[in-house]
């Protein structure tokens, strides 16, 4: 948000700063506590997705390795698969930052979970020696973004003086995704001797994470 000169505290020179100059630098904000937090259902919306999405996320991430070894290509290519994307992830981090910019997060998230979608449903369909290092290297790329989302989501509804505390509420949940979707992937995969079931899986999970995203209400709505 932009704001003029006087809104931040820089007054003309000469300029005395008054009740009015003092009461504009107080930005009006809603007062979150945690009960209403609680009954905002876009609170709810955005934790059950992160969950969702992590948990997703994690489960794969976990197995693209094993995945690719097992497909025909070496551990090392495999691991140099994970990391290139990862790198690429964290570079690509201002450009979606720009990005968010030009329109909102809630549209940024949602494309990025469509974009998740296509290489996980791609995973169970190609030639895993011919295109597998390219793929997890594209969604790889793309998914170091989920990780964040939920905190990019919890900003467009709660303004700053609540951020700590509605993220210090979502924090359970989302140490609780990073650790229950390696898990279930490795059980998963040696139980069903697939790795078929966690894409399929984890695709459908970014479907519900976009349908919740969807309907979260954003810019501090009382909805």
């Amino acid at each position: 948000m932009r704001h003029k000169p006087e809104h931040v505290g820089q007054l003309p020179d000469g300029a005395a700063k008054t009740t009015v100059n003092r009461e504009e630098l107080k930005v009006s904000e809603k007062t979150w506590t945690v009960a209403k937090i609680m009954a905002l259902p876009s609170f709810w919306f955005i934790m059950i997705g992160e969950f969702i999405a992590v948990t997703s996320t994690s489960m794969t991430l976990f197995q693209v390795v094993p995945f690719l070894t097992d497909g025909g290509i070496s551990q090392n290519s495999a691991a140099a698969a994970l990391t290139l994307g990862n790198v690429l992830g964290g570079l690509s981090v201002p450009i979606w930052g720009y990005l968010t910019d030009r329109f909102t997060t809630k549209k940024i998230a949602i494309c990025v979970l469509i974009l998740a979608i296509i290489p996980s449903i791609l995973f169970t369909l190609i030639e895993v020696s011919t295109y597998g290092f390219a793929l997890v290297v594209f969604w790889t790329t793309i998914t170091s973004l989920i990780f964040v989302l939920g905190s990019m989501m919890l900003g467009t509804v709660f303004n700053r003086a609540s951020f700590g505390t509605v993220t210090g509420m979502t924090g359970p949940t989302r140490t609780a995704a990073m650790g229950l979707g390696p898990s279930v992937g490795a059980f998963a995969v040696a139980w069903m001797d697939s790795y078929m079931p966690i894409f399929i899986a984890t695709a459908i999970g970014y479907f519900c994470v976009i349908f919740l995203y969807y309907n979260v209400r954003t810019g501090n709505s009382p909805r």
